[in-house]
């Protein structure tokens, strides 16, 4: 990754940084970064200046589109957000004032400004009152990232707003059309009439909004949570489809005038948005077709308003044949958000030391409560020491109460998080049987057993113990 940011910076040659806002034109002017985010267990790897908090800009467009999603729905339906933006590339610049056609009051994509400031309008109407409903969007990135110390940089928010005219002309020919829409269908439903844009207030927050202050690791982490996580009330962030869709607008029209030019120097494996800040986000695909969320920072920017070093990056990772490691099966286990691990307590001292080495390869374990069993003292400190949260070990016996040492056919029961019982069989130091009930499957050495058999009542799988592993 420090080879991409040193060839990409030697390739940028002659550039200008976003002089039109003057308070940004000052930031970052020699620093280069690129964060990446493994997409199966959210780990942040980066390199350069990827912990450096720089000014979102037009970044949080994308954001911003999927917060007002959160609010009205992702659909197509009256006053969802395909019905207030299009989804369609204008093949233009970022500034330009192109709407959909025959729809003049409907932007035609959330990327190119006048999209994004009736994104901003939607927020601002959704939430009436609101002092600084950007404060939403701030909120929602604090959330997805993990970081409370994101925040507004005031200094390049006014300095924006000073220089505004151009999106104050836009949001004005956007209230334009929508009462012209009004005053063709006086009879209208209220609730589908268009109300009054407060231009200054939707302004004053979109300035805001692009004002943010984001390190590029915790932007590439926000996307990745976005995808992966769950809000406060354990609902997905967005769904599958609509985050598609978002994917989609992005990779044809998050570059502005340039996005095909990416799409094919990517060979279509970039989704990204850029930003006049030197920040590209979203998401590169990899050799397993899964997509990886990205983030690069760099202040170079060409003639498009969008970063010559960062697109170099792009360019580069998506001929790297880019993968992440395959988790082992050990891996696979604990990383399905297991609670309660038990394992028989009598285990040999050299199978419990190897169980703990396979265990040091694990970068998250989901468990929750320290309550140590009866095992060695030299057990005990090894599980202690690489335990963030503790394993609770307790005995099982196997078909007709005989206990078998670990490495034969022992089985793990696993209490995971979802209220579901997994029950592992053991059948040597490095292969699992897993099995579904009602469903037998067989991955590799994995075969799992869900069950709700209480403890005293847990018995082995005779036709379980069978099965070979591939």
């Amino acid at each position: 990754m420090s080879d991409i940011i040193k060839q990409s910076r030697q390739s940028v040659g002659k550039f200008w940084p976003a002089d039109y806002i003057q308070a940004l034109a000052r930031r970052h002017p020699d620093q280069s970064g690129l964060a990446l985010v493994n997409p199966r267990n959210g780990k942040v790897v980066s390199a350069g200046d990827a912990k450096i908090p720089v000014s979102i800009q037009s970044v949080s467009k994308l954001p911003n589109a999927i917060l007002l999603g959160m609010h009205v729905g992702f659909g197509d339906g009256p006053g969802q957000l395909w019905d207030i933006i299009g989804k369609t590339a204008t093949g233009q610049a970022f500034n330009a004032d192109k709407t959909t056609p025959g729809k003049p009051w409907k932007p035609m994509n959330p990327c190119v400004n006048i999209g994004a400031l009736a994104v901003m309008n939607g927020i601002c109407e959704h939430f009436p009152d609101d002092e600084r409903p950007e404060y939403r969007l701030r909120d929602l990135l604090r959330e997805l990232s993990g970081d409370d110390s994101i925040d507004v940089d005031e200094a390049v928010a006014m300095s924006e707003y000073n220089d505004s005219e151009n999106n104050r002309r836009l949001l004005q020919k956007l209230d334009r059309e929508r009462q012209k829409v009004n005053s063709t269908y006086p009879n209208a439903p209220e609730d589908r009439k268009f109300k009054e844009i407060d231009i200054d207030r939707v302004l004053r927050a979109y300035c805001r909004q692009c004002a943010i202050v984001i390190t590029p690791e915790k932007m590439a982490k926000a996307l990745w949570t976005l995808e992966h996580g769950k809000d406060k009330s354990g609902k997905p962030y967005i769904a599958g489809e609509a985050l598609e869709q978002m994917k989609e607008v992005m990779r044809t029209a998050g570059a502005y005038d340039q996005a095909g030019d990416v799409s094919t120097k990517t060979s279509g494996k970039a989704k990204v948005k850029t930003g006049v800040g030197g920040l590209i986000a979203g998401w590169i695909r990899d050799k397993k077709g899964r997509d990886i969320p990205v983030c690069t920072f760099d202040p170079s920017l060409n003639t498009h308003g969008n970063s010559k070093g960062g697109l170099a990056m792009l360019g580069a990772l998506s001929r790297l044949n880019l993968a992440f490691p395959a988790r082992n099966h050990l891996e696979r286990l604990l990383e399905d958000k297991v609670s309660t691990i038990y394992a028989p307590k009598e285990s040999p001292e050299s199978v419990s030391t190897n169980l703990l080495k396979q265990l040091d390869k694990v970068q998250q374990i989901h468990l929750k409560k320290l309550a140590m069993a009866e095992l060695s003292p030299a057990a005990r400190e090894k599980i202690n020491d690489r335990s963030e949260n503790g394993f609770y070990l307790k005995r099982l016996d196997t078909t007709a109460g005989k206990s078998l040492p670990l490495q034969s056919k022992t089985l793990l029961v696993a209490d995971g998080v979802d209220g579901k019982r997994r029950t592992y069989t053991m059948i040597d130091d490095h292969h699992i049987e897993i099995e579904h009930t009602g469903e037998k499957v067989v991955k590799g050495a994995i075969k799992i057993v869900v069950t709700d058999t209480p403890d005293a009542e847990l018995t082995a799988d005779k036709s379980a113990q069978k099965v070979t592993p591939t």
